[in-house]
């Protein structure tokens, strides 16, 4: 039924409910939305996965992880902000201590990777990033450093290339505080193992299939090479497809103007 305040994906037929967004008080339901808890959370996070652990806070304002019977599994302890509440992926997950520091434990609440990163994000294709003095660099789920902490902004790996920004700490912030946005930054890409592979001048799109969004509305291959001439505007491209809209051309009736185009040949720039 249609009343609650919040809710969250079903992941194992079950998901978490807000009734009142005045009030702090979560629980599940199942998929008739019959209620299932048989407790009430001040917060509740989310389910990475079937397998994974859900991350869930007391009255005390500690966060603890529960299986999908609801069974306490790692105890409350963390401090946790909701801001952070990230997903358990591959059996670890993010958390923060009491002296304000992020580490990394997985599903036995052993130590990881240590609480010594000033913020943290979630794992994605075996890599997070970590922020340490102020900058932003990647680890692997080991905790080696993959890449260097000169970032003042990254984004996720996505089809094995991840995005980073340079520039002041005090101008770029992080991704969730900042009020610069996307479109005036300038961003580059960087591999797995750290190496810049396309220069601080694109928008940070995220690849895949080997394509991404360059500025202008238009798309590069993993080389930086452009691949499409310039559109009004374009979204990203899967499955083999790319949606456009067509430049406006004076005088021209504006509507309809959106549709598909393939790109052929990626690997354009090659020899």
């Amino acid at each position: 039924p249609i009343k609650y305040d919040w809710i969250q994906p079903f992941v194992s037929s079950i998901a978490a409910v807000q009734p009142d967004e005045y009030e702090d008080e979560y629980y599940f339901v199942n998929q008739l939305g019959k209620k299932v808890s048989s407790k009430i959370y001040s917060d509740v996070g989310y389910f990475g996965d079937e397998k994974a652990l859900c991350p869930v806070k007391n009255k005390e304002d500690k966060w603890g992880f529960i299986d999908g019977s609801e069974n306490l599994v790692i105890p409350y302890k963390y401090t946790y902000p909701r801001r952070y509440t990230g997903k358990m992926k591959n059996g670890l997950v993010w958390v923060m201590n009491d002296d304000g520091f992020f580490g990394c434990i997985n599903k036995q609440d052993q130590t990881v990777i240590p609480f010594i990163y000033e913020e943290a994000r979630d794992f994605s294709e075996g890599f997070a990033a970590v922020k340490k003095n102020g900058y932003w660099g990647f680890v692997d789920e080991k905790g080696h450093v993959k890449a260097d902490f000169i970032y003042s902004a990254t984004k996720p790996f996505s089809d094995g290339l991840a995005a980073v920004a340079l520039g002041p700490v005090e101008e770029f912030k992080s991704n969730y505080g900042s009020n610069l946005t996307d479109s005036k930054r300038k961003w580059g890409y960087i591999t797995s193992s750290g190496e810049l592979v396309i220069d601080f001048s694109t928008s940070g799109s995220p690849f895949n299939e080997g394509v991404a969004l360059y500025f202008d509305a238009t798309y590069m291959n993993k080389k930086g090479t452009i691949l499409t001439p310039n559109f009004r505007d374009a979204k990203e491209y899967s499955e083999g497809l790319a949606p456009v809209e067509k430049p406006w051309d004076i005088g021209e009736t504006y509507e309809n103007q959106w549709g598909y185009i393939e790109i052929i040949n990626k690997d354009i720039a090659k020899k």
